[in-house]
């Protein structure tokens, strides 16, 4: 028979030895209350069975063992004689002789007093029966002296008993406290860190401050420039009004043969630009165009191959639904597929008359470049001839330079010194806008964003402070424990404890990266988006790449009717499918195609970019923080595993549960505050660039402003050494002004024929746009063509579906058909997408002709300008009266107040120079505060992560607490129904 031991290890699943619990030891304890609580309750009828007797001379009392006493005997010298039971209190009366109730020897008493038994009279020899308990040990397998019927009784006893010392045990677990201990230690170092933030916010809030300071110094000088620049004008407004008086007729004839020479020179140019863009648009019809329409072509022929390959799958279809008569309508399914052959063949008479009409654009796009390449060689005789007029021009205005050099020069440096301490005013005005903006940006913005971070920082630090809190009272609640015996719970538990180590590890790695990011944030560098020619080169690429898919989509079609030929319906499917596959991985290279076209025309400025040494750190941080986030998610996968198995377990620690769950909600509220925070960091990351950007503006218009001042100056300077009018050389000069009017018109008759030339091209281009619209028509039917054709398909795939074998052939060659015509549909897609190419090329070209006519018209205009002021140039003659001398003082004067004025301006720009400085140290105070911030995020899910293990934990310990107590409460249910069992077959058995 097995031991006591191994029928308690049976009941309980428990493994006991001498450090388990229970210990051996305790189990024997467990063993022996056992058998003396079944001896207690045994009816009186069986107690006979537990007893042992016990010898002794009466008048020297027995010491018992216990209180249960059947029967006690005294000799009288022949035989053992009964003793009746009296109370102690009456010993002296049956122990008097003179007493009625003395005992005597053959009528003797006994009684129980001080746990001693006695009898009288005394001096006999006595014997009594007396229940004896047993000591069982937990190596026995069996109890002697005790009935064999109640014997089983006992290990069950042992065995609640057993299972109560675990349930009691099981009010700590190390592993537990170990993941609380964790968990408290990564909410302190949170703690830690929202204090570093603060204090980084803090740094940054006081180089904003002396930002504000900084600008309002500048904006303090650049309004004393202002003021100065005010002086300057004034003077330099008298000066030019002296000049004026002095240089009036002299002025006008310098002014209009200068007028001519420049109009001259625009008509030059105007005429260089026309050139350009016919040259222009002539290599974009020999290439592009050219190019799109040869693709045309070839999709259109594939779309012709495609459409004829559905037409013979559904031919067949026709056949194969033939056999499967009696199975389906008939009529119907015929008169679908003879539908469906109609349109197929529509689409292939239509996609002949789309090829008729780019055929036709191909020949006007011709026709329309020849005219433009004889435009050009008007425009080139054009040119040769305002080149001829403009060599005459500069001859006139070379003479009209030597009479009126000196008068020219005076009145022209005074008036651009003018125009110059104008542009200084309106540069000093633009830059006093952009620092009033920096300083509201400043003392709102920002400062409002930093006192949010700081108010998030405090909540976070509150939030984490709660959470450390009940962390703690779970630590409390679990202070030691055993490690969970189960298998796989134990494996997942254990492989969790390994992913979050490893966690601990990559956040070293995070906070390696950020400490170098922070050293380096002195260094930056700029990057550019990819150019047009880039993206250009994506679009053939993809374009190429829609090419080869269309071909193995048509491979994989030709596959499927070969397969379908042999009656392989589910490897026809197959081909079918992968064909498909194949058009729709060309319609997403379409779109491709279509998405960097759109980048080539949104892609209209340069990207600053981010300090790259900086940002290689914070990526490889980042890239840590993936690599923890899928360690966090390998745990979460383990903890959900554990959850399954203990999905049937019932929460029997509620309070720890609760905290644990109390302090989790604590830290994602932590992470909320630390997500609200980021947010006003990056809008005070954003501020902090924008009141940068518009400092680096108004320097750039006080820097202009600078310059302008400077140019002035200058003039002025030039203008003082200027003060005697030259000899007259009009004459001269009004002679090649003739020449220069008679070659300028032989130019405009050629620009009159280069004009009929591209008007003549317009027309072609025109016809080509209606050629083009015309074939779109003949695509847009194509499509609805194939679109009714699979229309037609899906209705005979669904009358065949009630057909059997042959019906299932038709469906296949239907489905075979249908994708000929998918193909054919994304064919015809391809082709749209070339005749667009071609549209927006044509309408490149037509709108670069129009360019072209329009400089030459420019050109024309610029001519008979010319012409105008060469005349009028010729009635100038007299020079006016000498105001140059007061025209000199009013000079000085206004360079003296511009002296001023920049000393202002380069004290402004080195307060704004520091303030750019403090901008940038508030900017790395603030990067180094978001590093902080995304430590603290990593940290939180640490503590998150030990929390799920402490409340997995706190699951396998509440199925095991669960278990644990059915399993007692079901054997002291067995138990107590054995005691019933016992108790009522004595009684039946007594009666």
């Amino acid at each position: 028979m097995a031991t006591f031991e191994a029928q308690v290890e049976g009941l309980t699943s428990l493994s006991i030895d001498g450090s388990s619990a229970p210990t051996q030891t305790e189990l024997t304890q467990f063993l022996t209350d056992g058998a003396k609580e079944v001896i207690n309750l045994l009816p009186e009828g069986l107690l006979p069975l537990c007893t042992s007797s016990v010898g002794f001379t009466s008048g020297s009392a027995s010491t018992l063992n216990t209180g249960k006493v059947l029967h006690v005997l005294r000799s009288d010298g022949d035989i053992s004689q009964p003793c009746r039971s009296i109370p102690a209190i009456y010993k002296g009366k049956y122990s008097d002789p003179d007493d009625m109730n003395y005992a005597t020897v053959t009528d003797p008493v006994f009684y129980v007093e001080n746990n001693t038994i006695d009898v009288l009279p005394a001096g006999g020899s006595c014997t009594y029966s007396e229940v004896q308990y047993p000591s069982v040990a937990y190596g026995d397998s069996a109890i002697s002296v005790f009935p064999d019927e109640a014997e089983y009784l006992v290990p069950l006893y042992a065995s609640v008993k057993a299972l109560q010392n675990v349930l009691g045990n099981k009010s700590s677990n190390s592993d537990i406290t170990t993941a609380l201990i964790a968990m408290n230690a990564e909410t302190d170092e949170c703690l830690t860190i929202a204090d570093n933030i603060a204090t980084e916010i803090g740094l940054a809030n006081t180089e904003a401050d002396k930002i504000a300071t900084e600008v309002g110094l500048a904006n303090t000088e650049a309004d004393k420039m202002a003021a100065e620049i005010v002086l300057a004008n004034a003077e330099v407004d008298k000066a030019t009004a002296e000049v004026a008086l002095s240089n009036t007729e002299v002025d006008k004839i310098s002014a209009e043969v200068d007028l001519a020479n420049a109009e001259v020179d625009k008509a030059v140019t105007e005429i260089g630009l026309a050139n350009v863009e016919i040259d222009e648009a002539a290599i974009l019809v020999d290439s592009g165009i050219d190019t799109a329409t040869a693709a045309i072509a070839t999709a259109a022929g594939r779309i012709n191959t495609a459409v004829g390959l559905a037409n013979a799958q559904f031919d067949a279809a026709v056949l194969e639904a033939a056999q499967a008569e009696g199975e389906a309508d008939d009529g119907k399914i015929d008169t679908a597929l003879d539908l469906i052959n109609i349109q197929a063949d529509s689409a292939v008479s239509t996609i002949s008359s789309v090829t008729t009409a780019l055929g036709n654009a191909n020949t006007r796009i011709a026709t329309a470049k020849a005219e433009i390449d004889l435009a050009n060689v008007e425009v080139d005789k054009m040119s040769a001839e305002v080149v001829l007029a403009n060599a005459e021009a500069d001859k006139a205005t070379a003479e009209v330079a030597l009479s009126n050099t000196e008068a020219d020069k005076m009145a022209a440096e005074v008036g651009l010194a003018n125009a110059e301490v104008d542009k200084v005013g309106a540069e000093i005005t633009l830059a006093n806008t952009e620092l009033d903006q920096a300083l509201v940006a400043v003392d709102d913005n920002i400062d409002t964003a930093t006192a949010a971070i700081a108010t998030a920082a405090g909540r976070i630090n509150t939030a984490v402070g709660l959470a450390n809190a009940e962390f703690d009272k779970c630590n409390a609640l679990l202070d030691l424990g055993e490690a969970d015996s189960e298998g796989d719970v134990n494996t997942a538990l254990t492989a969790i404890n390994t992913e979050l180590d490893e966690t601990q590890v990559v956040c070293d790695l995070i906070n390696t990266q950020v400490d170098a990011a922070v050293v380096q944030l002195g260094e930056s560098a700029t990057q550019v988006d990819a150019d047009v020619d880039t993206a250009l080169a994506a679009i053939n690429t993809a374009s190429d790449r829609v090419n080869a898919a269309v071909a193995l989509a048509n491979t994989q079609f030709d596959s499927a009717v070969t397969a379908n030929t042999a009656e392989d319906i589910e490897l026809a499917s197959s081909h079918v499918g992968a064909g498909n596959g194949f058009l729709s991985e060309a319609q997403v290279s379409v779109s491709e195609a279509q998405a960097f076209a759109s980048e080539v025309s949104a892609r209209v400025s340069q990207i600053s970019g981010y300090n790259q040494v900086v940002s290689g750190y914070i990526n490889s941080a980042q890239g840590y923080a993936a690599e923890l986030q899928s360690k966090v998610a390998i745990a979460q996968g383990y903890s959900n595993e554990v959850q399954g198995r203990l999905a049937q377990a019932k929460s029997k620690r509620e309070e720890s549960t609760s905290r644990v769950e109390a302090g989790n909600a604590y830290l994602s509220e932590a992470q909320a505050s630390a997500g609200e925070a980021q947010a006003y960091v990056n809008e005070v990351q954003a501020r902090v660039s924008q009141v940068q950007s518009q400092i680096s503006v108004s320097q750039g218009f006080l820097g202009t402003a600078d310059s302008y001042g400077k140019t002035a100056a200058g003039y002025l300077s030039t203008a003082q050494g200027y003060g005697v009018v030259g000899d007259k050389f009009a004459q001269t000069a009004s002679g090649y002004a003739q020449s220069a009017q008679s070659y300028l018109g032989t130019a405009q008759g050629y620009g009159g024929v280069a004009q009929g030339y591209l008007a003549t091209a317009n027309a072609y281009l025109s016809e080509v746009s209606q050629d083009i619209s015309l074939a779109q028509g003949y695509l847009a039917a194509v499509d609805a063509y194939v679109k009714s054709a699979q229309n037609y398909g899906l209705e005979v795939d669904s009358r065949l579906k009630y057909a059997q074998a042959f019906t299932q052939t038709s469906q296949n060659r239907v489905a075979t058909g249908n994708a000929f015509l998918t193909e054919a549909s994304a064919s015809a897609g391809e082709v749209q997408a070339y005749v667009n190419e071609v549209a927006a090329r044509v309408q490149q070209v037509q709108a670069q002709v129009g360019v072209a006519q329009g400089y030459i018209n420019t050109a024309s205009s610029y001519n008979q300008d010319a012409q105008g002021y060469l005349g009028t140039a010729q009635g100038y003659g007299l020079g006016g009266d000498k105001y140059a001398q007061t025209a000199a003082g009013f000079n000085q004067s206004a360079q003296g107040y511009l002296g001023i004025a920049n000393g202002y301006g380069s004290t402004a720009q080195a307060y704004l120079g520091t303030a750019s400085a403090y901008g940038q140290a508030a900017q790395r105070y603030i990067e180094t505060a978001q590093a902080y911030a995304s430590q603290i995020q990593t940290k939180v899910n640490i503590a998150q992560s030990y929390a799920n293990e402490v409340q997995m934990r706190l699951g396998v310990d509440t199925a095991h607490y669960g278990w644990y107590e059915k399993q007692q409460a079901k054997l002291q249910t067995d138990y107590d129904k054995g005691l019933q069992i016992l108790m009522g077959a004595f009684q039946r058995a007594e009666r």
